[in-house]
């Protein structure tokens, strides 16, 4: 999954990664995840936000129609409004604008805005008793 999140890098060096691991130059040498890993990571709502995102871009790059339509699918599900503009931007005409898309996802869930697993710890909710 680790492969997927942006981790340090620029967004613009983020995306180009993503795009190497969509269309690997070396497969020999390329890491790379198979579709249906891919699906798995996008389509878990318990995955980490920008692991959900680089999945909807690597599985973008040469989505078939079918495909296409599941990744609108799975922005609709979705109640962050920043993450369904970047499956927007991956599936819509408005390709140019996706770095700007993920930049703000990003914005985000490091804001806290929104709850990214990798980001945030989890408290445990205290148990109250009822006496």
């Amino acid at each position: 999954m680790l492969l997927l999140t942006p981790g340090d890098r620029s967004t613009e060096a983020w995306l180009a990664e993503l795009h190497t691991l969509a269309q690997p130059s070396d497969p020999y040498r390329a890491v790379s995840l198979g579709r249906e890993e891919l699906w798995t990571v996008l389509e878990d709502a318990a995955s980490p936000l920008l692991a959900r995102a680089g999945a909807a871009v690597t599985l973008g790059e040469n989505a078939p129609g079918p495909e296409t339509e599941r990744l609108r699918a799975v922005a609709e599900a979705s109640a962050c409004q920043a993450f369904r503009e970047v499956i927007d931007r991956v599936v819509g005409d408005a390709r140019a604008d996706l770095p700007n898309a993920l930049a703000d996802l990003r914005a985000d869930v490091q804001a806290s805005d929104v709850v990214d697993p990798l980001q945030r710890p989890t408290t445990p909710t205290p148990i109250r008793s009822s006496r």
